[in-house]
């Protein structure tokens, strides 16, 4: 019985992750009273960032835990040149520093193109 309990905390995890980006991506989008020329990111734009990141840092340490954990750690061992798992803290650097940077511009800390 403890494997099907484990099938099902997997994929209640699985959801669960997948809630959490799906709001952030609705909620990263441009509201639609914007104006067009303003090159201003939408703040939860760089919290979405961030949570890709995070989850890429999960997938290193926990990949056996969720199966979107599992898929974005076979990213890194088959998608990324060097091929392997360490490429997780590459890509959580990298977004962390992107989602800080959208996160500057929509404070207005990063004047882009001023």
């Amino acid at each position: 019985m403890s494997p099907h309990r484990s099938i099902q905390q997997k994929i209640v995890l699985d959801a669960v992750l997948i809630a959490v980006a799906a709001v952030l991506l609705v909620l990263a989008r441009p509201s639609s009273t914007a104006p067009v020329a303003r090159d201003v990111p939408p703040v939860f734009l760089g919290f979405y960032v961030i949570y890709l990141g995070v989850l890429f840092l999960l997938s290193y340490f926990y990949s056996d835990a969720s199966h979107v954990l599992r898929s974005l750690i076979w990213v890194c061992e088959h998608f990324s040149y060097p091929r392997g798992r360490r490429m997780a803290f590459f890509y959580f650097g990298l977004s962390l520093l992107l989602g800080i940077c959208a996160l500057c511009g929509s404070f207005g800390l990063i004047g882009w193109g001023r």
